[in-house]
């Protein structure tokens, strides 16, 4: 949960800069009286945005080498795909991402088990 609101928060900071664009444009934007305001949140705001990217990359990092599965026997596999007349739709790469695709498929066969009456209820 809390790397998906980092991840989150990081995502929303990419568009911040834009912000700042039409006070960088025009002259009277400079004159504003709430220019200093937004040029002040706009340096704190990339300021911690750096301390976050740092943060990221330790978490990236720390997780390098550490993956499942072969690079480069997913990169033949992408080649051979990329050959093929009629390739599959979804491309699942190793065991623990058919174990994550079967998982999701049997609870959502299950949900639907369970909300059949409920789901019904709108038949005519």
């Amino acid at each position: 949960m809390k790397n998906k609101i980092l991840t989150t928060i990081s995502t929303i900071m990419l568009f911040v800069p834009w912000t700042i664009l039409p006070l960088r444009m025009f002259d009277w934007a400079l004159e504003s009286p709430v220019a200093e305001i937004i040029i002040s949140c706009y340096a704190a705001f990339m300021i911690f945005s750096g301390v976050l990217q740092s943060y990221h990359m330790d978490f990236y990092n720390g997780q390098n080498g550490t993956q499942a599965g072969n690079p480069k026997k997913a990169a033949e596999l992408y080649i051979k795909v990329a050959g093929m007349d009629n390739p599959p739709e979804s491309l699942p790469m190793g065991t623990d991402s058919c174990n994550g695709i079967r998982e999701i498929a049997l609870n959502t066969v299950q949900l639907m088990d369970e909300m059949q009456d409920t789901a019904s209820y709108t038949d005519f």
